[in-house]
């Protein structure tokens, strides 16, 4: 899990995201597209890392903001963690129920 601190900052159309470093990225070696879990200031989230111009991005959903009670353009600290969110998708996949073949 790697720990930072960001700005929020807003999504032209609505939202707000924050800019992952640099130095994050690489040692959590995250991918574009990564489903991603951690904590903005203390509160849990779930979202998807977008990658822009060789720069992570991580959208920040408007009931987490609510919930850790901040503000657009607000600094936040903000834990993340991608090893987990590949056991979820693995485990969601193999749970999956298996389509009936007709013959």
């Amino acid at each position: 899990m790697q720990r930072f601190r960001a700005k929020l900052e807003p999504v032209p159309h609505g939202g707000q995201y924050v800019v992952v470093p640099a130095a994050v990225a690489d040692g959590a070696g995250l991918k574009h597209g990564a489903r991603v879990r951690g904590e903005v200031n203390g509160v849990g989230y779930r979202s998807a890392l977008m990658k822009y111009r060789g720069i992570f991005h991580l959208g920040v959903h408007k009931a987490t903001l609510e919930t850790a009670a901040v503000k657009p353009g607000a600094r936040v600290s903000v834990t993340i963690d991608w090893s987990i969110s590949v056991a979820t998708i693995t485990e969601r996949w193999c749970t999956r129920a298996q389509p009936r073949i007709s013959r």
